[in-house]
């Protein structure tokens, strides 16, 4: 058997190149790791970056989010005021029967008869029909006046039928023919009219 004798130099090289061995190995090996970690960490700070860029969205936003809603919420308003007043179909129907009450009686005009429609199926805050089945009679001016009033006045109302005849078989040039018109006046009703009332 053969004895090898190691010297002090030999000793340090080997402990030397082991070291150096262990070095590469452990290197090789946390490499990959530290460049995982290192994505990961540039991952979430990019995540971060891109919160933080919706939070800032968000907040200048909200500002102009919450005056748009008042704005809506005021033509809501002001749209729902002009609806003809009701809580209920007959109380809607009570209602459109004096506007067209009043309209007539602000002229020469004389309102003969009235029947009433309403849209009774319809939901609490959901918007309904109500019409008005008139008969109205009068020369042709007030007749035009009466229509002029309710198309022209505070609420959303519609002439939507029409007829006109004559009541007088002949008339003097001296004096205005009296007509007689059957009027049918549309308006949309809601539940509710004012923006905010319980339903």
């Amino acid at each position: 058997m053969i004895a090898l004798r190691m010297t002090d130099r030999d000793r340090r090289v080997l402990v030397v190149g082991g070291a150096s061995i262990l070095l590469i190995v452990g290197v090789a090996r946390g490499l990959p790791a530290l460049s995982a970690y290192a994505a990961e960490r540039r991952a979430e700070a990019a995540r971060s970056t891109e919160l933080l860029r919706h939070r800032e969205w968000l907040s200048g936003n909200a500002r102009g989010l919450e005056r748009e809603l008042v704005r809506v919420r005021g033509q809501l308003a002001a749209y729902d005021s002009a609806l003809v007043e009701g809580e209920t179909p007959s109380t809607a129907s009570a209602r459109l029967a004096q506007l067209v009450s009043d309209a007539v009686s602000e002229t020469d005009a004389r309102l003969a008869s009235i029947r009433m429609s309403s849209d009774s199926a319809a939901k609490n805050g959901e918007l309904a029909h109500v019409v008005a089945y008139a008969s109205v009679s009068g020369d042709l001016t007030s007749l035009a006046t009466v229509l002029q009033l309710l198309e022209e006045g505070p609420h959303l109302l519609s002439v939507s039928e029409l007829s006109i005849s004559s009541t007088q078989a002949a008339v003097p040039r001296t004096q205005a023919e009296q007509l007689q018109a059957e009027l049918v006046v549309e308006g949309l009703y809601r539940r509710a009219t004012r923006l905010g009332t319980s339903r």
